[in-house]
């Protein structure tokens, strides 16, 4: 299909007279980056060389056609003028990133330096480290580098448009390079709105970047059948590789995506049959993918409302026929209910005070983020964490309140509520570019929790100076299985509160005093203030790494190694009167880790004499060293949060 005659672009001609302020000619402007487009269109068979087309003809016009199924002229009338410019720029655009030069890749590889080529942040380093770190677990370097093009080339698009873009404005090329950029996100990235917000201005015209993203996203999600694939072309590349010929036989064995309007919500429907195993198992795979980003990407326009809403059905009609033979089709399938009961027993049982852990874990990365976020601006920010236990009837009540960062309605929905994501591992963590490691890993921690407690109650607040809604938000989780109720509040400071109700504590292993030694020992390298209070007695939990630069114990600094003590008067004078204690650090001060270790040196090694472990002869003075211990750690902590179970790693 000839790009300029689809209703889409015809449209887009038509009402540029509705454009409020003067702008420049931007039908020029889209047949200059088609042309660009057209040129770097080539650069990609030579890093996938068997990738099914992204050309302007195979790919980029069919796109338009394509959009005018699911869109449709009524949706395009219900947009204003700059959306459909946004949307035709952005849908044309997508996959530039795709696209890189023999020049470019030097640059990437650190060959040579051109500032004229449109780079991501930080780029080459990140680039060299991704082929370094991809090469040494085994691929070979063509695999290494198409796989860092493929999973970066969304931004790489975003960023090429800004740049030929540019003398648009600023707000035009932004909104362009944003849609663009969407089809490769996270869902979740698109629904926040400080990213991808319902008013943005362009051209005197109020754009929304959420809904436009949506439609790049779902058009060029359903551009899977053979259309994209001609038979000639499939023909003359005859694909050999596994995955590329199993991803050329899957668009072959599908007919152009159509939309069933006849009915009141139209269906979009995917016919398509093979007779091939292989093939049939990966379309299967296929269609639960676009089904569940679909439906999603639906919900969002539909939550919208307000004329953004695609009338299409969230369930896509799906007939996938086997040909020659007995189609059998299984998959492994998570069974809610027992895996979330065998997570929280296998993880947690055996050690009943984890939750504490996970809990400190969780608090210290949400202080130390809200940290580096306020002094960026300057503000210094007293990490505190509260934990107040409670007799109450035949059970505990242990609150845990910490001042960190807290959390809004997208982080509880999109990451707190799904186990084995982590907010700290996510591109808008990553995004906020924050000068700390975070403990927190697969986020499964809040399971732990429940091995000890059958509900939970959350207060918490995000930090406002990152936008979104102001209220903090009060939620009760009746059991693990249990849909939330949440509500909003306006009394709740920032940060979170976790409350739990400890049931038969004693039978679980688990008592206050229990509690305050678990946690004396797991916070004695913490850098924030931890308070503990038990029924009304509180107390603050000394730590060995933070100090008062005026006190006596400021020389103990970042180095809490080994303090002799003993059970006769004078056990240090005792020692060193014959022997020396040395101190060694390993790792990096302000690096990625940091520690100390301490050993007792004979000041006469050709004096020395021991029977077994404890007992040392040295220059003939007697000792037992079951009468000495040392406070130094015997396990591995991370930023202050012991590692592993209760028994760590001895030294």
């Amino acid at each position: 299909m000839e790009l300029e005659k689809t209703i889409l672009y015809k449209e887009m001609v038509r009402r540029l007279n509705e454009i409020p302020s003067p702008a420049p000619n931007i039908i020029e402007e889209f047949k200059q980056l088609a042309h660009v487009l057209q040129q770097h269109g080539k650069y990609i068979v030579r890093i996938f060389p068997e990738y099914t087309p992204h050309e302007s003809t195979l790919h980029l016009d069919h796109l338009f056609g394509l959009a005018d199924r699911l869109l449709g002229p009524g949706l395009y009338a219900r947009l204003n003028t700059t959306e459909l410019l946004v949307l035709a720029f952005a849908l044309y655009a997508h996959d530039w990133g795709m696209a890189v030069s023999e020049a470019e890749l030097r640059v990437l590889h650190g060959e040579e330096k051109n500032s004229e080529f449109s780079l991501l942040p930080n780029e080459p380093g990140i680039a060299q480290e991704r082929l370094k770190n991809d090469t040494g677990a085994g691929l070979n370097t063509e695999e290494a580098l198409a796989g860092y093009i493929r999973d970066t080339h969304g931004n790489r698009s975003g960023v090429r448009l800004r740049k030929q873009l540019e003398h648009l404005g600023s707000t035009f090329p932004e909104a362009v390079a944003r849609a663009a950029e969407g089809h490769t996100l996270d869902i979740r990235d698109i629904r926040n709105v400080q990213r991808y917000p319902y008013t943005y201005p362009v051209f005197g015209h109020v754009t929304n970047l959420a809904a436009i993203s949506v439609y790049v996203r779902i058009i060029d999600l359903l551009d899977i059948g053979e259309d994209r694939t001609p038979y000639a072309l499939w023909k003359f590349v005859a694909p050999q590789g596994t995955i590329s010929s199993i991803e050329w036989k899957k668009h072959r064995a599908l007919s152009a995506v159509a939309v069933d309007r006849n009915k009141t919500v139209s269906q979009v429907l995917v016919e398509g049959s093979t007779d091939d195993v292989d093939v049939y198992a990966a379309l299967h795979d296929l269609k639960e993918w676009v089904s569940a980003d679909f439906s999603s990407s639906l919900t969002i326009v539909r939550n919208i409302g307000r004329g953004y809403d695609l009338p299409l059905d969230s369930n896509i009609r799906w007939s996938i026929e086997a040909k020659n033979f007995k189609p059998v089709l299984t998959k492994y399938t998570l069974v809610r209910e027992p895996l979330l009961g065998l997570l929280s027993k296998e993880l947690y049982d055996e050690e009943p005070h984890s939750f504490l852990r996970e809990l400190l874990q969780n608090s210290v990365d949400a202080i130390d983020t809200r940290e580096e976020i306020l002094k960026s601006q300057d503000v210094q920010l007293e990490g505190k964490i509260d934990i107040t236990i409670r007799h109450v009837d035949t059970y505990l009540q242990l609150e845990w309140t910490d001042n960190g960062i807290g959390m809004d309605e997208s982080i509880l929905q999109s990451y707190f509520s799904a186990i084995g994501l982590s907010w700290y591992k996510s591109k808008a963590f990553s995004e906020l570019h924050q000068g700390h490691d975070p403990v927190s890993q697969f986020g499964i921690g809040i399971l732990s929790c429940f091995s000890v407690s059958n509900t939970l109650a959350i207060e918490t607040r995000r930090e406002p100076c990152l936008g979104g809604s102001q209220a903090g938000l009060s939620v009760q989780i009746p059991n693990q299985l249990a849909h939330f109720r949440v509500r909003e509040s306006e009394n709740i400071p920032i940060g979170t509160k976790v409350v739990l109700q400890i049931q038969d504590p004693k039978a679980k292993g688990i008592t206050p005093e229990g509690i305050r030694k678990y946690l004396s020992r797991m916070a004695g390298y913490l850098r924030h203030k931890v308070t503990i209070s038990i029924d009304g007695r509180a107390q603050e939990i000394k730590s060995l790494v933070r100090w008062d630069s005026n006190s006596e114990c400021s020389e103990i600094g970042r180095n809490p190694a080994l303090i002799i003590q003993g059970l006769n008067a004078n056990p240090e004078e005792s020692v060193l009167k014959y022997a020396t204690v040395h101190t060694f650090p390993f790792g990096k001060t302000g690096g990625d880790y940091e520690g100390y270790y301490s050993a007792i040196f004979p000041n006469a090694p050709t004096e020395m004499t021991y029977d077994g472990y404890s007992e040392w002869s040295i220059s003939g003075m007697e000792f037992d060293m079951h009468d000495h211990f040392d406070n130094s750690a015997r396990e591995v902590f991370v930023k202050g949060v012991l590692l592993g179970g209760s028994s760590g790693f001895t030294n």
